[in-house]
């Protein structure tokens, strides 16, 4: 019997984690993040652990599809949690750009870490093992394939995983670019050959379901934006997701075309670009990226920009641009943004907000609203969902990777295909695959863990800063001696109003007695946030501080 956990992933976009359970033993495929809509300090959520961490002894590492952050982004804190309650190594098998880019992220999070064949540290630490499509690999129970599909990130890999229950196909992320600029197209014969010998369980990508037709090449993206380049009179700045290294090593050739050096702005864009030139997969000039201070001394129609932040992110390179108050450059009038990229729901508005302010600036901004071609989703549309369902042929079929919506819409696509078994499940619930097919199994402890500057937020400071957010905080410092009350406001309107109200009752409260200043200090919350409930229509925090006499 095989049991499918997923953790993170499914009835959600992001922070994907899916782990499989055979006898007493468990693997992890991906181990994603993501990001918050709301702006509460939170630098991102990971999935909760809690079910891996009570079995720990039979937890036997990870293996990862590829490398963006919604499957490589939590693993510092997963290897965290495991290396504090004991585990002396945890392996992690994956394509060798995915491990390149958690290298980094381990580097910069201090989680000690080593490669396969180099000399492990005396504490405890994760071992990074590449692997190559083609060649199985043994990970606890489980045999492992690697398959090449094609993605908007390189080295991404499907996996056909041998498991006590039949052959499991987990497709990663995917689409079927006919054409993929690295020259590494979908394996569609691996994949034939696998429904050929008979799959009985496909995991298949649902994200853009909800899309007729094919996701398209990434070719046409890269004329798009040799198009606009062309075209561009001044400066043209390209907003686009800094690990589609396809995209950007097309805007680095369209710049070799068109006579213009490369600035790169955005951490993530300079990290992805040094990765990708370490391997091998940016085979530019030495010369062709100059750094933002050497492009101010050269003509603006010889500049084209790299720049991250393309959904808005207030700390975003783009949304510096966009205010300007960006250290690096400020962009004129004639200046040219092409945002080479989708808007992740959640984020419209924060994105539309950047686009104004660029218009303001008298910049002229292209988009897929303007140039449809200008942007190809690295994620399988539903010609490419029904391609794949046709070359495995499995005996059962579970959507991952979407909302509850891309989930149902994933599954009867299945069934309209001929699939007798589909079966929806979201985080936390359990799905069970045997000889007879596909049920459910229970339930197991599924949520989010909120980190800030690598600490965890937990859910009481959540709630705080949501209740500071909508309502504010007043501070009362009351004086017994004197018979006062000083008060004190943040982030609530109608100060002066509010203040004689918040003092007068502080001042009644205390008038009223109370022997020990911790009954007063309560009394004069309570007292308060009614009072300021009636002013405001809400209770804002209430902090109060009693001075007592003097002996």
């Amino acid at each position: 019997m095989l049991r499918l956990i997923p953790l993170g992933g499914l009835g959600e976009v992001g922070a994907n984690c899916l782990l499989l359970e055979q006898g007493d033993e468990s693997v992890a495929i991906d181990v994603g993040a993501t990001f918050p809509v709301d702006d509460y300090g939170v630098d991102y959520l990971h999935p909760r652990f809690d079910h891996l961490l009570d079995r720990l002894d039979r937890f036997r590492g990870v293996v990862l599809t590829h490398g963006h952050e919604d499957h490589i982004g939590a693993l510092g804190a997963l290897a965290r949690s495991v290396l504090a309650a004991g585990m002396e190594r945890l392996d992690v098998w994956g394509p060798e750009h995915a491990l390149r880019l958690v290298a980094t992220r381990l580097t910069e999070e201090e989680v000690p870490f080593v490669r396969h064949g180099e000399e492990a540290p005396p504490a405890a630490h994760l071992c990074l093992r590449v692997v190559e499509p083609g060649a199985p690999f043994q990970v606890g129970p489980f045999t492992f394939e690697a398959i090449t599909v094609t993605h908007s990130i390189p080295c991404a890999t499907a996996l056909a995983i041998d498991t006590a229950a039949g052959r499991v196909l987990h497709t990663g992320d995917f689409k079927l670019d006919p054409e993929p600029v690295d020259g590494q197209p979908t394996d569609e014969p691996r994949l034939a050959a696998l429904g050929d010998a008979g799959l009985e369980l496909l995991l298949s990508d649902s994200t853009n379901v909800l899309r007729e037709g094919f996701a398209g090449s990434e070719r046409t993206a890269a004329a798009a934006l040799d198009r606009v380049m062309a075209e561009a009179p001044e400066r043209l700045v390209v907003g686009l997701f800094a690990s589609n290294l396809h995209r950007v090593r097309s805007v680095g050739e369209a710049c070799a075309r068109h006579g213009r050096k490369l600035v790169l702005l955005g951490r993530s864009v300079r990290r992805h670009v040094e990765v990708g030139r370490a391997m091998g997969l940016l085979d530019w000039p030495s010369d062709r990226v100059v750094s933002p201070e050497a492009a101010l001394d050269l003509p603006r129609r010889e500049v084209a920009v790299l720049a991250s932040g393309t959904q808005g992110e207030a700390r975003g390179a783009l949304r510096r641009l966009a205010s300007a108050s960006h250290p690096a450059l400020r962009l004129e009038p004639g200046d040219c943004v092409a945002l080479s990229s989708r808007v992740i729901p959640g984020c419209e508005r924060a994105v539309y907000r950047m686009v104004d302010d660029l218009l303001r600036l008298g910049v002229e901004v292209r988009h897929a609203g303007t140039d449809p071609d200008i942007h190809v989703s690295g994620h399988a549309q539903r010609g490419d969902q029904t391609r794949m369902i046709e070359l495995c042929r499995p005996r059962a079929f579970m959507p991952i990777h979407g909302t509850r919506a891309h989930l149902e819409r994933h599954a009867a696509l299945a069934s309209s295909l001929g699939v007798t078994q589909t079966l929806i499940v979201e985080n936390g619930e359990v799905a069970r695959l045997t000889r007879e097919g596909l049920a459910r199994d229970g339930a197991v402890v599924a949520g989010k863990v909120a980190t800030n500057a690598g600490l965890v937020l937990d859910d009481e400071t959540l709630r705080e800063r949501r209740q500071l957010g909508r309502g504010g905080i007043v501070f009362v410092v009351v004086e017994v001696a004197a018979e006062a009350a000083r008060v004190t406001l943040r982030g609530i309107p109608h100060g002066a109003e509010v203040i004689e109200a918040a003092r007068v009752i502080a001042v009644r409260e205390m008038r009223q007695g109370a022997s020990r200043s911790l009954r007063l200090a309560e009394r004069v919350r309570r007292a308060v946030r009614r009072e300021l409930e009636r002013i405001l229509g809400q209770r804002p925090v209430v902090e109060v501080t009693v001075i007592e006499a003097e002996p």
